[in-house]
């Protein structure tokens, strides 16, 4: 409704959503795998805001919740911090794996915290920010030092030739800013 300013795009979207909702949370016979791509639960969020509809918040949660609940066979060695799934969320200290995902999935953190007034999320939250903000980021404000991966490195791997501190990355760790700031 922002972007056509009717409800057209709206309405698709909490289908898509409540479609999604009921797969996984009520009839759950759609099998559970964490996404490699976080995403869903920024939307979700965005879509709660917008309607205040709590079933959306509530789906959010769930996405956050499941991710590093359960061993995965899919993930190859070392693929579970790349996709952030190598333990629950508010055990996460460490920002690894994929920068511009990871990102994502820590705006998603933080806007939850904000929401829900979830602590243990909101110190989780604090303290990636804290590792990438102190130990992970240029100068210049880019992340995702590695290029093999798009990744996060080690504390204080920051090489200037091979730097890859992609743009997406950086706007990436713009939006989770900004939601700590909130």
């Amino acid at each position: 409704s922002e972007a056509l300013g009717d409800n057209r795009l709206l309405s698709v979207a909490e289908k898509y959503a409540d479609y999604i909702r009921i797969r996984f949370t009520q009839l759950k016979d759609t099998g559970f795998i964490t996404p490699g791509h976080e995403g869903i639960e920024l939307a979700l969020i965005r879509l709660y805001r917008h309607t205040k509809e709590k079933k959306y918040l509530e789906l959010a949660r769930f996405f956050i919740d499941e991710r590093g609940k359960r061993e995965e066979t899919e993930h190859k060695k070392g693929a579970r911090e790349y996709s952030q799934s190598n333990a629950p969320v508010r055990e996460l200290r460490i920002a690894e794996g994929h920068a511009v995902r990871a990102l994502y999935l820590y705006t998603a953190m933080a806007d939850m915290a904000e929401e829900s007034g979830d602590e243990e999320l909101k110190r989780a939250a604090q303290a990636l920010f804290g590792d990438i903000t102190d130990k992970k980021m240029y100068v210049t404000g880019g992340v995702g030092s590695v290029h093999s991966g798009e990744r996060f490195s080690c504390e204080y791997d920051l090489p200037s030739y091979t730097a890859y501190a992609e743009t997406c990355a950086s706007i990436a760790l713009a939006l989770f800013c900004d939601r700590m700031l909130r």
